[in-house]
């Protein structure tokens, strides 16, 4: 679990931080968050699905199978993919908020991340500004989160009209529960006003997008082929990268059409 710390100069300012190499931190994510402004590049590769929290419905990238396992993560801590969900690409930065509602900028004490090695990346410059690294990222951050309240509130226009509905993909091997999908027939059904309502926050996309990505599930069950294919070829190392071209894998198999 991350320890969550503000960033501020009385804490920080001697202290400097290093990007990360691996994506091991993500190798038991199974769902992460996903905004609307993701999902051209994100369901060439990765089948997206919608989350319940609470009474609301979230956008959420689906990374395995069953809970606990991370299919695009290699045993070497590797990216198997061309695009990483942008919920993944600010480690070890994070936005919080005090108890004012005030956004804060985070960094996970325990992320291994955080040293006094002169040769990291600093915090603040010596007059006590933000470096510029930093900065960027608290924008990116923040406009993330801009995003994704953008992307929140399409789904719930969605909910509102019915079209989201459970989505149970047993058939496909998908083990997760909780999940829901964009139901084609009940968009089709409805009215010019409720379509226009729908295509004004955005909606629109986000269910064609998703119903789209459905059939990226193929691309997990390879994954998930490829995973066991490596336990057996070796369940005490690491297997190369750059060697699974010579794996007998159906690469064909996860092609987009």
């Amino acid at each position: 679990m991350p320890k969550l710390s503000p960033l501020t100069p009385q804490k920080f300012a001697n202290k400097r931080w290093k990007r990360f190499t691996s994506y091991g931190f993500a190798a038991g994510k199974v769902r992460v968050p996903i905004v609307h402004t993701e999902l051209l590049r994100a369901i060439t590769e990765i089948p997206v699905a919608f989350a319940r929290k609470k009474d609301r419905f979230t956008l959420t990238a689906i990374l395995g199978l069953e809970a606990g396992t991370n299919l695009y993560v290699a045993r070497d801590g590797s990216w198997r993919g061309g695009y990483v969900p942008a919920a993944l690409r600010s480690r070890p930065f994070h936005l919080g908020r005090d108890k004012q509602g005030n956004t804060l900028l985070c960094v996970d004490e325990e992320s291994g991340l955080i040293t006094e090695d002169k040769d990291a990346e600093p915090f603040y410059h010596k007059d006590g500004r933000l470096a510029e690294r930093v900065k960027m990222t608290m924008s990116f951050l923040k406009t993330i989160e801009k995003k994704r309240a953008v992307t929140d509130k399409a789904c719930e226009v969605l909910g509102s009209y019915g079209v989201i509905q459970p989505w149970n993909a047993s058939r496909e091997g998908l083990k997760l529960g909780g999940i829901y999908r964009a139901d084609e027939i009940s968009l089709h059904r409805l009215g010019k006003d409720a379509l226009h309502n729908i295509k004004k926050a955005g909606g629109l996309r986000i269910a064609y997008a998703q119903i789209f990505s459905q059939q990226l599930l193929r691309v997990l069950t390879s994954l998930d082929q490829l995973k066991k294919k490596e336990k057996m070829l070796d369940p005490f190392q690491d297997t190369d990268s750059n060697d699974l071209e010579d794996m007998d894998i159906d690469w064909d198999s996860i092609k987009i059409y």
